[in-house]
């Protein structure tokens, strides 16, 4: 669950930064790439084990991040900014 959650709140995240598009593949794509790569770098350490459900937790936690990111919610980023910085 932890993998899910973390994976899906840095594309969340990302996704508040930029536009749908490409951008929002190449996101997705890399950190599905940067989850894998650290599980196969974990069960190359000898002192950690490569769990294969742990990165397909990752790769479903950026897809929902990413399905997120495409709804309204995304905005929230610059709402918030408005709000703070209206007066100024």
């Amino acid at each position: 669950m932890a993998h899910f959650l973390i994976y899906a709140g840095i594309m969340l995240w990302f996704g508040f930064m930029y536009e749908p598009g490409k951008k929002y593949l190449i996101l997705g794509l890399s950190l599905i790439l940067l989850g894998v790569t650290l599980e196969i770098l974990q069960g190359a350490s000898g002192y950690r084990s490569m769990e294969v459900s742990d990165a397909c937790f990752n790769a479903l936690g950026v897809f929902a991040g990413w399905l997120l990111a495409r709804t309204g919610l995304s905005s929230t980023l610059l709402w918030t900014e408005r709000l703070i910085f209206r007066d100024q």
